[in-house]
């Protein structure tokens, strides 16, 4: 499994660089694009593809043939009008998934408001009363559930969803009137058998909510194609004089009114480098890391970025010296850069467009190829896929003739084969990061839950001894000088020192929760009086969860710990649901009331935690140390810790460690 994540720096220039790339960027490349997309809206076979519900492979690069040529896009970079064709395909791709998702979420839900009917009808064309339907629609419901031959408990999400869809061709299928309502009545009631008739009321107020809810989705579904940016506001004038003038028909009205609300994009498009050689990394005579463009190799640019992400762009710099001193010898395959994108973001400032947005450059990485062990991995994944594929090649050739493209293709891959089985890692990168060295028989688990949001153990499985357990609390001990907010006004004579105070990184995560918490009760409170809501916590979440899951990593060099198991997030709101109720039984037995207003709260309260970008956190550094990940499933147990303890060996039950 590949791990891509995204760094990303700034990029220092002269003034004329940025104002060059920046007409280019904006006055060139971007009125590309709409031209394109206007192209394609306009085209006459637009509805024929629109019903294919793809674009022709090539039609995106038959439209911007003649383009370069044309005023104002001529002398464009051939970069840059790649990006262009790759933007577009991406833009239309989208959009057509997008219109997919909600096609197919119409067509469900009138088939649904179609067998959607109130107890009192269904009692009526089945002839029958209440209690013999219920009875009826619990018989099907078991036989259902017998011809599924679930391997999931039934109460899981995937059986429920199983039950649900088999449910619909049963009811069409149905050869009695009985029969049918009862099916209809399971589809109803989210595929269980109701206890009571239902209220009248709310079988209105449900059947005008799912009605509602198909009139906004044929809305939707009529939205207009893709559509380019605007960068200047002549296009808002020009719709401001329109709307001036005579307005004879609702349709006009209702367009000026869309055009005049419409929020307009004053960033022009990214450039998009797709291949790590697209990209020239040296240093300065200063030894700053600077980068060049294919197409802009005039134009050089320093890095700017934060002591995080350096190490990264170190990597980039030692990389590229390699392949560029062996070109012939390194794969670009194994190198850490995958792909990078050129944008601009908008920063405080005044004067021309290039000095109020700042250049950046996002670049795609590969945690994998972080390491040694990683990159050995890596390489012969590689192998065995580009193995495969001239094997495809062959099988076909022995059909019918390849045809040049395909011949190209059979020889690169060849090629590449080749590359791979000599390139030697040890020597291009001798001084690359240490190999780290795992004992195979340590295995560290992590369980989340509501009071700790991560848990460890770590387990000796050749023994079954727990060498360690870690909280939250412990995880987080490590103490850090902060600024104290109330310092002592009436000593003007106050010294440096006490103007901080010492706190550990778990005070900082209660005051967080807090902090939360009070933003919650201050977002409900704004929307009923519809005012501003924007109270946020400035990512102090994600801080939290790279300190979590710096201290993991940190105790798993110590222990030597070879693989890391982690808990499945696919259960994860059944497994907090089921511990709140457990806690809810146990505060308030026989008193369901109670019960529910204790879950509710205890939700509010305590259930405010980014689980998956905490194991993303986790994954990431694990990658960059060399240290295996797994995933598991986590056990509803009395405590965190043992609930980490039964992760690791329930896996191990599974699998051996040599199989991960």
């Amino acid at each position: 499994m590949t791990h891509i994540t995204v760094v990303q720096c700034r990029l220092i220039a002269p003034e004329s660089t940025l104002q060059h790339i920046w007409k280019m960027m904006a006055q060139q490349q971007t009125p590309l694009i709409n031209q394109l997309l206007h192209d394609i809206n306009t085209h006459p076979d637009i509805n024929t593809w629109l019903t294919a519900n793809q674009l022709p492979s090539k039609l995106v690069e038959t439209l911007a043939q003649p383009l370069k040529t044309q005023s104002p896009y001529q002398g464009l970079p051939g970069r840059f009008i790649t990006s262009a064709i790759i933007l577009v395909k991406e833009m239309y791709a989208s959009w057509f998934a997008i219109q997919t998702q909600k096609r197919l979420s119409l067509e469900g839900k009138k088939r649904f408001l179609t067998i959607l009917k109130s107890d009192k009808q269904l009692i009526q064309d089945s002839q029958t009363d209440f209690l013999t339907l219920c009875y009826k629609a619990q018989q099907l419901l078991k036989r259902t559930q017998n011809k599924l031959k679930l391997d999931e408990p039934q109460h899981s999400e995937k059986a429920h969803w199983s039950i649900i869809n088999a449910l619909y061709p049963a009811y069409n299928n149905a050869k009695t009137p009985i029969s049918r309502a009862a099916f209809a009545l399971l589809i109803k009631n989210n595929g269980q058998v109701p206890d009571t008739p239902e209220n009248p009321d709310y079988y209105q107020q449900r059947r005008k909510r799912k009605e509602i809810q198909i009139r906004r989705l044929e809305e939707q579904l009529k939205a207009s194609l893709p559509k380019g940016r605007i960068l200047d506001s002549k296009h808002w004038e020009n719709t401001l004089k329109l709307a001036q003038t005579p307005i004879t028909t609702i349709e006009e009205i209702t367009s000026l009114q869309t055009q005049l609300l419409q929020k307009y994009s004053h960033l022009p498009f990214p450039v998009f480098y797709g291949t790590n050689t697209d990209l020239t990394w040296f240093k300065n005579p200063q030894g700053r890391i600077c980068v060049k463009f294919n197409g802009l190799n005039q134009y050089p640019f320093q890095i700017a970025c934060n002591k995080r992400q350096y190490p990264w762009f170190q990597r980039f710099f030692t990389d590229y010296q390699s392949y560029k001193s062996h070109k012939q010898q390194v794969p670009t395959g194994l190198m850490v850069l995958r792909s990078a994108r050129l944008l601009w973001q908008p920063t405080n400032g005044q004067g021309e467009p290039w000095n109020t947005h700042h250049l950046s450059l996002h670049c795609a990485i590969d945690n994998d190829l972080w390491t040694i062990s990683g990159i050995q991995q890596v390489k012969q994944q590689k192998i065995l896929q580009t193995e495969q594929k001239i094997a495809n090649f062959h099988s076909k050739a022995l059909e019918k003739e390849l045809t040049p493209n395909q011949q190209q293709r059979l020889k690169a891959s060849q090629t590449s084969l080749n590359l791979l089985k000599t390139f030697d890692i040890n020597e291009f990168f001798p001084s690359k990061c240490s190999l780290y060295q795992g004992s195979p028989d340590i295995i560290l688990g992590v369980s989340i839950g509501l009071e700790n949001p991560a848990t460890i153990a770590i387990i000796n499985i050749s023994t079954q001894e727990i060498l360690t357990y870690r909280t939250t609390k412990q995880l987080l001990s490590r103490t850090r000088k902060v600024r104290n907010k109330k310092p002592n006004s009436n000593n003007s004579n106050q010294s440096l020192s006490s103007a901080y105070k010492q706190i550990s990184n778990y005070e900082l995560f209660l005051q967080y929760q807090q902090q939360k918490h009070h933003n919650q009760h201050q977002r409900h409170n704004a929307q009923i009086n519809d005012a501003n809501n924007n109270y946020g916590e400035a990512n102090l979440g994600l801080y939290l969860n790279r300190l979590l899951a710096k201290a993991i990593l940190e105790l798993a060099q110590q222990y030597q710990v070879s693989l890391i198991i982690l808990p499945s997030l696919k259960n994860k709101r059944e497994l907090i649901e089921s511990e709140i109720r457990a806690k809810a039984e146990l505060k308030y037995p026989g008193c369901k009331e109670k019960q529910d207003s204790y879950a509710k709260d205890y939700r509010t309260n305590v259930h405010q935690w980014s689980y998956q970008q905490l194991i993303k956190c986790i994954e990431s550094k694990a990658a960059q140390i060399g240290i295996d990940t797994a995933t598991g499933k986590q056990m509803n147990l009395e405590t965190s810790q043992d609930q980490a303890r039964n992760l690791v060996l329930n896996f191990c039950q599974k699998f051996s460690p040599t199989q991960v």
